[in-house]
């Protein structure tokens, strides 16, 4: 089974891996679970906006960044469609809470700093 959590819809087989109601990505139970309870335990906190997306692509890898160092974040506003993309070229604020602020600064720092310089061909 797998479950939408924009619409709170849930499937059977065969499970769409996208939403026919709303076109977000759906999920696995445990999945679902652990989005939700994240989604709660931020919801407890005081989120600080510290950067705003420029394009879904930005999205995706500073928010893998930032998942893969086990900072808690979301986004107000914006969604990966030309729909929802607003005249300012804005794609969404990134929040966090209050207590990562500075390493997430750090982060999307390095993430714009390797943007700025790419690496001579043969580095990696």
């Amino acid at each position: 089974m797998r479950h939408c959590l924009h619409c709170r819809a849930d499937f059977v087989p065969p499970e769409p891996l996208i939403c026919p109601d709303c076109g977000r990505p759906t999920l696995s139970p445990e999945e679902a679970r652990v989005r939700a309870a994240l989604r709660e335990d931020l919801d407890d906190e005081e989120l600080i906006p510290v950067y705003v997306f420029e394009s879904p692509v930005d999205k995706a890898i500073i928010g893998e960044l930032l998942t893969e160092r086990g900072i808690h974040w979301m986004v107000r506003g914006g969604e990966d469609s030309a729909a929802n993309f607003d005249a300012q070229g804005v794609w969404g604020v990134l929040l966090v809470p209050e207590d990562e602020v500075v390493r997430t600064k750090r982060v999307i720092h390095q993430y714009q700093k390797a943007i700025v310089t790419p690496a001579e061909p043969g580095e990696a």
